[in-house]
């Protein structure tokens, strides 16, 4: 997961080393405190919403199927593209292309600016979402929780972006 976006923004990044310290201080941090860390899970969405991990899923349609329009015939591979659902401004807003931790906060589903909750996949949709979702989840939380233990020293001072 690239984290650039999150190293940008100070506030946010001494905010969330506050809480990790308020829960773990600086012993390792355990698994009722990492599902207290809300911030994070709101971090980590970001960023793979802005840097995903695949830029889209093929599937294939197994029987004749309606989508709107379009009729979809049976053994018809398509391509779905994460990428650009996630940086389509009339699903996520004007401000698309820029770090909102906060556009999270109401639930995944809840986000977006549509009715089903399906314009975020990172870990793809559907029966086919990746089986290790949760342990790769819960593995950036817990490294970003102890980074951000171990060293506020190397928090960025301004919130503008390097480039």
């Amino acid at each position: 997961m690239d984290c650039l976006a999150f190293s940008i923004t100070y506030r946010l990044a001494s905010e969330t080393r506050k809480k990790v310290l308020n829960l773990f201080s600086h012993k390792n941090p355990n698994p009722d405190g990492i599902s207290k860390l809300k911030i994070i899970s709101l971090v980590i969405n970001e960023s793979l919403r802005l840097y995903p991990l695949m830029i889209g899923i093929i599937r294939k349609v197994d029987k004749e199927v309606g989508l709107g329009h379009l009729i979809l015939l049976p053994n018809l591979h398509f391509y779905i593209s994460n990428l650009a659902l996630h940086h389509d401004p009339q699903i996520w807003g004007e401000v698309v292309h820029k770090f909102k931790s906060d556009r999270f906060s109401q639930g995944i589903a809840k986000t977006a600016n549509d009715y089903n909750g399906a314009s975020f996949f990172p870990f793809g949709i559907g029966p086919q979402t990746c089986v290790g979702m949760n342990l790769a989840l819960t593995q950036v939380k817990i490294a970003l929780s102890m980074i951000l233990q171990r060293d506020g020293s190397s928090l960025p001072s301004t919130s503008s972006p390097p480039f």
